[in-house]
Formats: structure tokens, C-alpha cells, sequence
């Protein structure tokens, strides 16, 4: 059994869409033609037992004995981490309030496309970063306390860098905060899709922050995922397969800074974790109300530079 599935090349394996139907109050999560259901009171426990069930049925899967067409199937399941597999089960499965099932295609992504468990580092690995970081946020965001705290409920689907794990509740251990290198990477990640400055919206405020100790980040452009056994373009990945990394890095390394990595709107930002966000001060370096006389004299600048309106 295992020497079959050991010597068996690994390949992208097409199954059915998995569907959570909810219509009774409960997740029912199961993928169609294949001879696994479960169930939970949310749809991440769904996905957590539906995970069991896989496990289990792997382990003691034979060629003999069960269906021999799930051995792809098999060898995918015993190659991947929890937290692969279910990052997996949750982007290929649709929820609905009713019981009719879409067959469509979907292909497993390759074992070399998801960690290994568990992922190990180097000194190399890293970046070592003091200088200030910014963000541009709403006055209506700014709260008493600490002004830099992280987003503890995740993961957002269009972040790449959320660590959170597949659980609807707040992870104040897996926050997130993403900030950028840069003034002009904070007005390009808070006006992209506009590509104009608007200072009167929300009555935004510039912020940013000096560390207080040496970041150590994870540097994504780096060998740190071609190691561990992924590829230098996994920044270009899908969200959710870059999600599946950075759960695996964390999973590791739980006082992991956070990482430094490329964005596809502004060359370079820096995503922060709890060990990263306590090396921040509880105030900002500088707060800078808009409309500003500095704050208009910089921003005319950038945006003539980088061809936004103001």
C-alpha cells in the first residue's frame, strides 16, 4: 500500500467541487463522488473534521481493499499539512442554503505548491529592519490605546499574508497588521483604485511608527519557501495558497516579527504579527491630520511622481 503510493509520481488530481450546504442550521461539507461528509455548527468546523476524515481515511487506505482510483487522492492527503489541506478544502468548496450541487472540476494544487510540516529557517532567512513604517487609516479606526494592534479575525480572502487559522473567531495571537515601507506605498495602498489622493474622505490620518527594538522579518523574496520546498513566485501565488505558508511559518516559528515581502501595487510591504506589532510604540512617531501644509506639500509630490490626481 504505502510503496505504491510512495512510488506513485505526484500530480494535480480533478475532483468535484466540495459544497457546504447550511439549509438545516449545521455545515454539511462533502465532496461529490467521493465517499466523505462532515459536519459542524460553523463552517470552519465543518472544514476541521472534514480534515479528520481525510487523515483517516489515507491512513488506512489499500489498493486492495478500497477504491484504487483515490490513490492520487491518497498520495495528495499524506503529502500535505493540516493547514494545506485545509486551505484546499476551504477554496474549493461552495457554500449554499440548499442542497444542489454544481459538478464542475477542480484541480488539487501540486504537493510542491503547499508547505511542508513542519517548515524550518536561517539567519538568512530574515531582514532586519528600524526604519519608520506608515499607514493611512479613517479617524473613525483611530480608538483609545495602542494605535497599532493588528486584525485579529481573518482571513481576508484578497490578503495574502493573513496568518490566521481556518476559524471564524477572533486569534488575537495571529493578528495581523500590514503596513508600508514607504509614504508613497501607504498613499498607493490607500488610493489605488481611485489614483486619487482624497484628503476629505473619511478625514484620514497619516501615521507611522518607529520600532522600538529590530524587526526581524521574513524575507518572501528570498530561499526561505524555495526550501522548504515551494518557488520564488509564490508571492505571485494565489491568496489562499500563500495564506496555507505563512499559517505553516507561524505554526514553526510562533514569535516569528512578521514577514517583508513584495506587493503588486507598491514594490515592498512589511505585514506584522504579535511579536512584531509589541516591538511598536503604543503611539505614533508621527500623526499627521489631512489636510496638512506639510502633509499637502509631500502628497502633491507623489502623486505628480506616480501619476495620481490631488
Amino acid at each position: 500500500m504505502d510503496e505504491e503510493v510512495r512510488n506513485r509520481p505526484l500530480k494535480p488530481v480533478t475532483v468535484p467541487v466540495g459544497e457546504a450546504d447550511c439549509s438545516t442550521g449545521r455545515y454539511v461539507l462533502h465532496l461529490p463522488g467521493l465517499p466523505f461528509e462532515a459536519e459542524g455548527a460553523t463552517f470552519a468546523e465543518a472544514i476541521d473534521a472534514m480534515i479528520v476524515i481525510l487523515r483517516d481515511y489515507s491512513t488506512r487506505w489499500d489498493a486492495t481493499t478500497h477504491d484504487p482510483a483515490h490513490v492520487d487522492a491518497v498520495g495528495f492527503i499524506r503529502s500535505t499539512t493540516d493547514s494545506a489541506l485545509g486551505s484546499w478544502l476551504t477554496m474549493s468548496t461552495t457554500r449554499t442554503g440548499h442542497s444542489t450541487i454544481t459538478e464542475q472540476g477542480l484541480d488539487l494544487p501540486t504537493p510542491a505548491a503547499l508547505p511542508r510540516e513542519p517548515v524550518d529557517f536561517r539567519d538568512d532567512d530574515f531582514v532586519t529592519w528600524s526604519d519608520e513604517l506608515w499607514q493611512i487609516v479613517d479617524s473613525a479606526d483611530l480608538r483609545p490605546g495602542p494605535v497599532f494592534t493588528g486584525r485579529a479575525v481573518g482571513s481576508h480572502p484578497d490578503l495574502r499574508w493573513d496568518p490566521h487559522r481556518l476559524d471564524d473567531r477572533p486569534q488575537p495571537d495571529r493578528a495581523a497588521l500590514y503596513l508600508q515601507p514607504t509614504l508613497t506605498g501607504a498613499v498607493v495602498d490607500r488610493w489605488a483604485d481611485t489614483r486619487h489622493i482624497d484628503t476629505a474622505a473619511g478625514s484620514p490620518w497619516i501615521l507611522s511608527a518607529t520600532p522600538e527594538v529590530p524587526l526581524h522579518l521574513l524575507d518572501m523574496a528570498g530561499n526561505w519557501a524555495l526550501r522548504n520546498g515551494s518557488h520564488h513566485s509564490l508571492m505571485q501565488d494565489s491568496p489562499a495558497h500563500c495564506r496555507a505558508w505563512i499559517r505553516a511559518a507561524l505554526d514553526a516559528k510562533p514569535d516569528l516579527d512578521g514577514v517583508y515581502t513584495l506587493s503588486d501595487r507598491h514594490g515592498r510591504h512589511v505585514v506584522l504579527y504579535p511579536a512584531g506589532i509589541a516591538k511598536l510604540p503604543d503611539g505614533p512617531t508621527r500623526a499627521i491630520h489631512l489636510p496638512d501644509p506639510w502633509a499637502a506639500i509631500a502628497l502633491d509630490e507623489i502623486a505628480e511622481r506616480i501619476g495620481y490626481t490631488f
